[in-house]
């Protein structure tokens, strides 16, 4: 029983670090990269490459074996993975209703 605690403790420590690594990556390269004075609409556009390049990228690594074959996900990696996914499928929803 500790053991299964302690697994499902780790899991949720990664998934409170991970779930948000896009957004952090996204607004690190805001404040880096585009200019305070660039207008809101462009901004936007440039959120939503953002993501659809992190999406792509993602859905390589997992789905298109981009991983050397044989390589076999930690429980860790796979959760990392997951809230990834969840992280991209969130952006998008808001972005289908119109909300990003």
């Amino acid at each position: 029983m500790g053991h299964y605690r302690d697994q499902h403790e780790d899991v949720a420590i990664v998934n409170q670090l991970t779930s948000k690594i896009m957004h952090l990556g996204w607004v690190e390269m805001l404040e880096r990269v585009i200019p305070e004075s660039t207008h809101p609409d462009l901004v936007k556009t440039y959120k939503r490459f953002y993501y659809a390049g992190a999406q792509h990228l993602l859905h390589s690594l997992v789905y298109d074996a981009a991983l050397d074959e044989g390589d076999e996900l930690s429980s860790a990696d796979t959760s990392k993975v997951d809230a990834l996914m969840h992280e991209l499928n969130e952006y998008f929803t808001e972005v289908a209703a119109g909300r990003q």
